[in-house]
């Protein structure tokens, strides 16, 4: 008899998990997608610096110049890292970023779990700009459903289970008609 309860009031925590999944998840996306436009702006900012200081010098700037030629720190969101000779961790399953020719850099940011990557001379970013590309369905909105779907069904689970008295015939009951 227990044990059903236990079940049941496992069921209604997942069931209140995913309703807040569902009802976040939009937002959440939203405000990753932000980011990611605020870093990309950060991103062309700092390759257009670079394009002017290796017009004006014949070569990439070191990184201690790098730092001095970039905006005010307060209004960046993220510290970028200027790799010369190509940037190892935004690879993933190729290496893309560390093979890079002499003459090309990459800009990197940590983005507190992982790097994200920029190529600017090769039109490379890892960013994703597009809120769909963080959903698993592709569809922001069908991830939702899903998630809300998933939360009716542990609310029903855990209903079924309450109501379970320790009768294997309560299980699934038999019409007497």
């Amino acid at each position: 008899m227990i044990i059903p309860r236990i079940g049941s009031v496992l069921f209604v925590l997942a069931g209140l998990y995913f309703c807040v999944v569902a009802a976040g998840n939009s937002g959440g996306i939203e405000h990753t997608v932000e980011n990611s436009r605020k870093l990309n702006q950060q991103f062309r900012s700092a390759a257009q610096s670079i394009k002017e200081f290796e017009t004006r010098s014949g070569r990439l700037p070191t990184e201690a110049e790098f730092h001095a030629m970039l905006p005010t720190r307060r209004n960046s969101q993220y510290d970028l890292f200027l790799s010369p000779q190509g940037f190892a961790e935004c690879d993933g399953a190729g290496k893309r970023y560390s093979q890079l020719p002499v003459r090309d850099y990459v800009l990197a940011a940590w983005r507190g779990e992982w790097f994200e990557c920029s190529a600017p001379t090769k039109g490379w970013s890892t960013l994703l700009l597009n809120p769909r590309d963080y959903a698993m369905t592709r569809s922001v909105i069908l991830d939702s459903a899903v998630f809300a779907f998933i939360a009716t069904g542990c609310f029903g689970l855990a209903i079924w289970l309450w109501r379970y008295r320790g009768n294997p015939d309560s299980l699934c009951p038999v019409s007497s008609d």
